[in-house]
């Protein structure tokens, strides 16, 4: 669905200045590579605010035709764990589903490596 490719990064230099740079995938951690992808809005339902990160109504639309209806994005925020809050994004104010971004990098993580480990288990049978 989304590539795991991230080549354009915004880095601080010492001074407090952003610029952007381009780096290789494997010189980003994955935490690095999430925070990324959050803030420069590849998904365009999911927002990054302080350590919270925001899945907002588009979510369980795009994930509609794969789940069914699982009572949209306050079902959705039910079935992770997650708060299903009122928050403020850019100035309106939205329900939204909200976890912190250290749960999301961990939740994911564990989804990598189980998706890796799949791959690893699918490619020794074949020999």
């Amino acid at each position: 669905m989304y590539a795991r490719f991230v080549g354009r990064v915004l880095v601080e230099v010492g001074d407090g200045e952003l610029r952007e740079e381009v780096r290789a995938r494997h010189e980003l951690g994955f935490r690095e590579r999430c925070r990324v992808v959050l803030k420069s809005g590849l998904l365009p339902w999911a927002v990054l605010k302080d350590r919270e990160v925001y899945f907002l109504t588009p979510l369980a639309d795009e994930l509609r035709p794969v789940t069914g209806d699982v009572g949209g994005l306050k079902g959705l925020a039910e079935l992770m764990g997650w708060e299903y809050k009122r928050v403020r994004v850019g100035n309106r104010v939205l329900m939204a589903a909200a976890t912190t971004f250290d749960a999301l990098v961990e939740l994911l993580k564990s989804e990598v490596g189980d998706q890796d480990q799949q791959q690893v288990d699918t490619a020794g049978e074949g020999s």
